[in-house]
């Protein structure tokens, strides 16, 4: 890669060291633009009461505010059913244990 010559260019009371010619003719033209309005960071809030959550988000318009309600509640599971019994686990057992121990997996 050969060497560039740096040129230098001066907006205001800045200096700009620029490697590309076209880059200063840009920047010359186009100018450093201004510093601009301070910005807004939104906030965001979450709360819940019971089975109901609000979400309120802060940002330079106002706020909005949503709210989520709980799902029904889920499934209680049921013994023997959703869920091995003891007798089950022993049979799971036994089952493994001849299929591994005995040759037969």
């Amino acid at each position: 890669m050969a060497n560039k010559e740096m040129s230098t260019l001066t907006i205001g009371e800045t200096v700009y060291e620029v490697v590309d010619e076209k880059a200063r003719q840009d920047i010359a033209n186009i100018g450093i633009p201004e510093d601009g309005q301070d910005g807004f960071s939104p906030t965001v809030t979450v709360s819940k009461s019971g089975k109901v959550t609000t979400v309120k988000i802060t940002d330079v318009n106002g706020t909005k505010t949503a709210t989520i309600n709980d799902g029904a509640d889920g499934k209680t599971p049921v013994k023997g059913t959703d869920y091995w019994t003891e007798a089950d686990k022993a049979e799971i057992k036994s089952y493994v244990d001849e299929a591994i121990l005995n040759g037969s997996w």
